[in-house]
């Protein structure tokens, strides 16, 4: 196929930069830690053609939203169709039953470019990692599909005005939308970022430049556009998770492409160094590489127990660019060619009845909620009850009431007249997940048990969390709750719980930045390195003003982090017994003890400096240490619900180590 006239190959170079750090971002490699705002310039791309395509029908009089839909088909359904039939067999094999009828509801709604809203729906503390979604990905298609559905309509109701009004109502669009987006930026952060209103400002900017005649023979020009790739690089390089995103860090990207579209010039600077070939050649497989890459990436990570190596995620990488080639030179170009297989008698009938084919199949996944027949169960009585249901414990009792994600306000759990003491369990999701024990201990002591817990909502005064599961200032609200409950009611001792780690490291099981802990609502510049700091500070003031009450303190430390999601595993152990034996099997998959002793040194000096200072802090690893491990259960038992949080028999283990703690503090 013969480039267009207006062709302008530094675009397609742009697409190569997009691209390849969004695939190396979720391949895991640190130094594209900004990589996501790869799809922040495909946005900005995407208005841009697609409005220069309508404008050019419109001044040529020959505008039909008809055509405009047949050719935005050929584009986007040959590759999407291809990637989705060839996702089936992984899916088939690697998916256990509840996330196989996921994966077909989430086919569904690629089928009906509602994606995005499908994932934004889906998102919550206890789902599953993003990385193991094999479709997430086309979240950003649905975003674009649903913006072709309404922009061609828009332009055709403003046709007959002047350019000048048209770029007067794009660009009052753009700034409306991301007003929207800066406002939910940190109050309404999934939302946020899958969404199409708050996503609609980078789409509308590209739309701007399509408005605006090239500004390339300026002076000066070559410098513009130089400066808008370094915007896109220091963007990539610069940002990562820990900005709230999309917000003002989107500038950076969504600026420095429209710099790139208005001023690069093929023959000189930035625009020169684009249109070399290998970033064209790039470029032209960049939507195939896109649809490849993730289903690649999650499929590896479902077969795995363990962290993926960095060579074999490359090789995936690669394996994803050949694929990406392969779907591009078979099926995009032929399918974009208005003969042959392109023919639109013959097409169209196929697009037809693949989307009834796939449409069918994920809707009988859906009836049969996954097909449990697809494997023969365990006969195993201790892999079954293992494997068997275990719902986070709810408080219910005396004044307490837990909603269904376990957020209870300070409340008391276990009334007790004559009690012989008052305690409670403040804390976030390892508050709740520990609650057992807890129980446990009022009852074998005769204890007056209160209890207050959200996740992701760690028990500190003055601790803000952005990027969590609610406001940044619910969990500052909800810690001064506690101290107000713990002093009217009275209380002998605090129990602090929290995952520590999370708020001072990154987590592998969560998106990058999510639950930075701060010491105000909306901070500057915050990082992970940031949240770190202040845990130390946040976690003395708490301290010091439970003290100052007469309260004592005591900080529960964390419990292992295991190396994969336990509650999958042990699913996967009931379809699929292990060649080597149960508890060989539970050994070799339980974290190495060096492994988390290294990941809770973040979370460590914190704690420590608390210790020097005579506050008890209870360490809980060596419950479930065997060796050089940290034993996730046990044949006939799993302490864990997921990678980090305790099951009941977990929960349970741990309480002769409470009632031998408490009994030591009070003699």
């Amino acid at each position: 196929m013969k480039p267009a006239p207006n062709y302008r190959p530094e675009i397609d170079g742009l697409r190569a930069v997009a691209v390849v750090p969004v695939v190396l971002f979720h391949a895991g490699f640190a130094v594209f830690s900004g990589g996501f705002v790869g799809v922040d310039v495909f946005f900005v791309i995407s208005g841009f053609l697609i409005t220069g395509i309508l404008l050019a029908d419109i001044d040529k009089d020959r505008f039909s939203i008809a055509r405009f839909y047949e050719r935005r088909a050929r584009r986007i359904l040959p590759a999407l169709f291809l990637v989705l039939l060839c996702c089936l067999p992984f899916a088939w094999f690697t998916l256990l039953p509840d996330e196989l009828e996921r994966f077909g509801k989430s086919v569904l709604a690629v089928l009906g470019f509602i994606s995005n809203i499908t994932f934004w729906r889906e998102e919550g503390y206890f789902t599953d990692a993003s990385e193991l979604k094999p479709l997430l990905h086309t979240w950003s298609l649905a975003v674009e599909e649903q913006f072709y559905i309404l922009f061609p309509l828009l332009l055709f109701v403003l046709r007959k005005v002047s350019r000048k009004t048209l770029v007067t109502v794009l660009a009052v669009g753009a700034v409306g939308s991301f007003v929207i987006s800066e406002f939910a930026a940190y109050r309404f952060q999934l939302a946020n970022f899958y969404l199409a209103p708050t996503r609609a400002w980078e789409l509308l900017g590209g739309s701007l430049c399509a408005c605006i005649p090239r500004q390339d023979a300026r002076r000066g020009a070559d410098w513009l556009a130089a400066l808008g790739l370094a915007l896109i690089l220091a963007a990539i390089f610069g940002l990562d998770g820990t900005m709230p995103f999309p917000s003002h860090w989107a500038l950076l990207p969504v600026a420095g492409t429209m710099l790139l579209i208005l001023y690069a010039q093929p023959a000189s600077g930035a625009g020169r160094l684009l249109a070399l070939k290998p970033f064209v050649g790039i470029g032209l497989i960049s939507y195939s590489l896109y649809l490849w890459h993730q289903p690649l990436f999650a499929f590896a990570r479902l077969s795995q127990t363990g962290p993926m190596m960095q060579g074999t995620m490359l090789g995936l990488a690669v394996l994803a660019g050949v694929l990406a080639w392969l779907s591009w030179r078979f099926v995009e170009q032929p399918f974009r060619q208005r003969d042959g297989i392109g023919q639109a008698k013959r097409a169209l009938p196929l697009a037809l009845g693949l989307t009834a084919f796939l449409a069918a199949l994920s809707g009988w996944l859906l009836v049969s909620h996954g097909v449990p027949g697809r494997f023969t169960p365990s006969s195993d009585p201790a892999v079954l009850a293992m494997a068997r249901a275990d719902p986070p414990p709810r408080a219910e009792g005396g004044d307490c009431q837990s909603d269904a994600d376990g957020f209870a306000q300070p409340c008391t759990l276990m009334p007790l007249a004559g009690a012989k003491g008052r305690i409670a369990l403040y804390g976030d999701s390892h508050a709740q997940a520990i609650l057992p024990a807890f129980q446990s201990l009022a009852k074998a002591r005769g204890l007056e048990l209160h209890y207050a817990a959200s996740g992701g909502c760690p028990p500190l005064l003055g601790g803000y969390v952005l990027n969590g599961n609610d406001r940044p200032e619910a969990c500052a609200a909800l810690a001064e709750a506690e101290l107000a409950h713990a002093k009217a009611v009275q209380l002998d001792t605090v129990y602090l719980v929290g995952r520590w780690v999370l708020y001072a490291a990154e987590d592998p099981f969560n998106p990058p930045g999510r639950y930075l802990l701060a010491d105000s609502a909306q901070p500057l510049l915050w990082s992970r390195a940031d949240s770190a700091r202040v845990l130390a500070p946040l976690l003395a003031r708490t301290v010091d003003a439970y003290r100052a009450a007469g309260i004592r303190v005591v900080i529960v430390d964390q419990v292992p982090t295991q190396q994969f999601r336990v509650d999958r595993y042990v699913k996967w152990l009931a379809l699929k017994p292990p060649a080597e034996g149960l508890a060989s099997a539970i050994t070799q998959g339980s974290v190495r003890s060096d492994a988390f002793l290294s990941l809770r040194t973040a979370s460590s000096p914190a704690l420590g400096a608390q210790e020097a200072r005579g506050i008890q802090v209870l360490r809980l690893e060596q419950a479930f240490q065997s060796g050089d491990r940290f034993l996730w259960g046990k044949p006939g038992e799993s302490w864990y619900r997921d990678a980090n949080h305790l099951s009941t028999a977990g929960a349970l283990m741990l309480a002769p180590l409470l009632i031998e703690s408490h009994d030591r503090a009070s003699r």
